[in-house]
C-alpha cells in the first residue's frame, strides 16, 4: 500500500518519540518540531551530495525530477511522486542524474524511533 507524504506526516506526528535533535541541513526547513524535521531541497542538474549518514530514519519524497541514491547494497532510483525510506545509520550518496533538470525533494528526518509497542497481554489459561 502506498501513501502520500501528507499521510506520512500525519502518521509521523502522531507517534510518541523522543531523542536527540538533528543538525541543520541545506535547503528550506518547512517544519521542525520535537518529532520530525521536514526540509525542501532543490538539487541542480548533475549535482552529487557527498556521502551522508544520519542517526535518524529518513523519508525522501521526489516532488519533481529524479534522484539516484548510491547505497551500500546498490542503487535506488526514485522519480517524481515516489518516496523512499532510509533506516537510521544508512550511508548514502544522493545524485541528480539529469544533465538539464533540477529536482525538488522533501526530506523528512525522524528525530527518534517510535516508542516500542506495549508488551502483549499474557495469554489466558485454557479452560
Amino acid at each position: 500500500m502506498r501513501m502520500g507524504i501528507g499521510v506520512w506526516w500525519s502518521v509521523l506526528l502522531s507517534l510518541p518519540m523522543s531523542g536527540p535533535a538533528i543538525a541543520a541541513d541545506a535547503g528550506t526547513t518547512l517544519l521542525d518540531n520535537d518529532r520530525v524535521k521536514v526540509v525542501e531541497m532543490v538539487m541542480p542538474p548533475g549535482e552529487t551530495k557527498g556521502e551522508e549518514r544520519h542517526s535518524e530514519a529518513v523519508l525522501i519524497e521526489v516532488l519533481s525530477g529524479q534522484l539516484r541514491l548510491n547505497l551500500g547494497e546498490g542503487q535506488r532510483v526514485v522519480t517524481t511522486g515516489q518516496y523512499t525510506y532510509l533506516a537510521p545509520m544508512t550511508s548514502y550518496t544522493a545524485i541528480n542524474p539529469s544533465a538539464r533538470r533540477a529536482n525538488k525533494l522533501h526530506i523528512v528526518y525522524l528525530k527518534a524511533s517510535p516508542a516500542p509497542p506495549p508488551a502483549a497481554a499474557p495469554a489466558l489459561p485454557a479452560k
